[in-house]
C-alpha cells in the first residue's frame, strides 16, 4: 500500500523498492495515485482501493489500472471503455461486511457478477472487503466480519464462470494478527514501514519483533539564546520559563506536518536526551530547552526516530497530541528533504 505518500515515505521511491522487494502489485487510493505511477513508468499491477467516478472509466482503462467496484453504473462505465478501447477492464468486486463505507450486499455483488457476465472486455480479477475492527476487545466482531466475507465469497463462486486470481481483505493489522483473514492477498500499509497497526500489537513481540520504523526526521539547530526567567515562549504565552533557560530554534514546525500539541508539551532528542518543546510549535520553528545539555549551534536532534538509547515514534508523537499514527506520517510536509538510504 503506497497511497498518501506512501505513508509520508515518497510515493515514487517506495514503489521502486516494494517492486524491487518483489510485492505482486501496488495499492492506491485514488485514481490519481495510480496514474501518476503509470506516468513515472510502473508497469506492475496497481489497485485502485477507493472508489472512482463513473466518468473516469476511460482513463482506469487506458492506464491499465485495476478498479475496485461496489455498484452498477461503475461497471457499466468500464465495459463501455474497454469495448472504446479495444482492451480489458479490470476489477475488484468489494463486499459489504460490516465496515459501512465501499462495498456492495451479497445480492447486490451476485446482481454485479452478472451484469459482467461473459463480457470479453472485463475481467473479475478480485474480490475484496476491507475489516474495520482491531484485536484485543473488538477481536470477535474482527473475526465475525472474516467469517461473514468467507461465506460470502462461497456464495460469489456459484455465479462466476472464472474464479478471480485474487481474494483480499487483510490490512496490517489482519496481515500480523488474524491468519485467517490472507486469503491470497494481503494490504500491508503501515507494517511495511515499521510501525505497528494497533497499540493492543506490540512490536517486539512476535510476529513483529523484526521490524523497525523505516522513517526519522532530523534537523539542526539554527539559533541558542538565554532566556531571562519570566520569560514567555511561543504564541499565546502558553509556556513561562522560571529559570534562566538555554533555548534552541528547530526549523520544523506543523507546516512541515509536525504536531501542533495543543497545550504545549512533546519533546525532541538530542544526544540520547529528551529536551522538552516550549511553548506551542510554530508553522515553522519551535522553541526547545537544551540547559545543560553542553548544546552547538548546528548540533543534530531528532523529532522522529532513535538517538542513543532514546526512541520517539510516530505512536508517541501521535499519543501525546491526541492523533494516532496515521495521521502523523500522512500529514508530513512537502518541504521537507527526503534522504533515502539502503
Amino acid at each position: 500500500m503506497i497511497k498518501a505518500n506512501a505513508y509520508g515515505h515518497g510515493f515514487f521511491q517506495i514503489a521502486e523498492a516494494a517492486t524491487e522487494a518483489g510485492a505482486s502489485c501496488l495499492g492506491v487510493a485514488i485514481l490519481d495515485e495510480g496514474l501518476r505511477l503509470r506516468d513515472s513508468g510502473v508497469l506492475c499491477p496497481i489497485v485502485v482501493l477507493g472508489a472512482s467516478l463513473p466518468e473516469m472509466a476511460e482513463k482506469t482503462v487506458a492506464a491499465d489500472l485495476s478498479a475496485t467496484v461496489s455498484s452498477l453504473p461503475s461497471i457499466r462505465a468500464l465495459q463501455a471503455a474497454a469495448r472504446n478501447q479495444g482492451r480489458k477492464a479490470k476489477i475488484h468486486i468489494k463486499l459489504e461486511t460490516g465496515m459501512g463505507r465501499v462495498g456492495a450486499y451479497l445480492e447486490e455483488a451476485i446482481g454485479l457478477v452478472n451484469a459482467v457476465g461473459d463480457d470479453p472486455n472485463v475481467a473479475i480479477e478480485g474480490i475484496a472487503t476491507h475489516i474495520g475492527w482491531t484485536i484485543g476487545p473488538q477481536a470477535e466482531a474482527l473475526s465475525d466480519q472474516i467469517r461473514r466475507f468467507t461465506d460470502s465469497i462461497a456464495s460469489l463462486h456459484h455465479h462466476m464462470s472464472v474464479q478471480p486470481r485474487w481474494i483480499h481483505a487483510a490490512n496490517s493489522l489482519v496481515t500480523a494478527a488474524e491468519p485467517s483473514g490472507h486469503f491470497d492477498l494481503v494490504r500491508v500499509g503501515l507494517l511495511t514501514y515499521g510501525i505497528s497497526p494497533s497499540p493492543d500489537l506490540a512490536v517486539g513481540q512476535s510476529p513483529l519483533s523484526e521490524i523497525t520504523p523505516a522513517l526519522s526526521i532530523h534537523a539542526r539547530l539554527t539559533q541558542i539564546r538565554t532566556l531571562r526567567p519570566g520569560q514567555t515562549v511561543s504564541y499565546g504565552g502558553t509556556k513561562v520559563v522560571t529559570r534562566e533557560t538555554i533555548a534552541a530554534i528547530v526549523p520544523v514546525g506543523y507546516g512541515d506536518g509536525y504536531p501542533r500539541y495543543p497545550d504545549g508539551g512533546g519533546y525532541v532528542l538530542h544526544r540520547g536526551k529528551q529536551c522538552p518543546i516550549l511553548g506551542t510549535v510554530c508553522m515553522d520553528q519551535m522553541v526547545i530547552d537544551i540547559t545543560d545539555r553542553g548544546a552547538s549551534l548546528g548540533d543534530e536532534v531528532v523529532l522522529l526516530g532513535k538517538s542513543g538509547d532514546e526512541r520517539l515514534t510516530a505512536v508517541d508523537l501521535a499519543r501525546a497530541c491526541g492523533r494516532i499514527s496515521y495521521e502523523i506520517l500522512t500529514g508530513l510536509g512537502v518541504r521537507l528533504p527526503y534522504v533515502y538510504t539502503p
